[in-house]
């Protein structure tokens, strides 16, 4: 039904929900998600898989100095 679409790499979500362009997840309503596991975004918040960063309520933060979030499913 026109939901998804992959272009040159790029997944997008047609609803307008989730859009995920070079990597970078972007939120259109606050809950997206990028599939390479690099970002997710939940409620707001948001965080780096990598383990290098994450922001809560746009307060970002170095994993290196906080605990880490693997134990957060979503």
């Amino acid at each position: 039904d026109g939901v998804s679409r992959a272009e040159d790499g790029v997944s997008r979500a047609e609803d307008g929900v989730s859009r995920a362009e070079d990597g970078v997840s972007r939120a259109e309503d606050g809950v997206s998600r990028a599939e390479d596991g690099v970002s997710r975004a939940e409620d707001g918040v948001s965080w780096a898989e990598d383990g290098v960063s994450w922001a809560v309520d746009g307060v970002s933060k170095d994993n290196r100095q906080v605990a880490r979030v693997d134990d957060i499913s979503i």
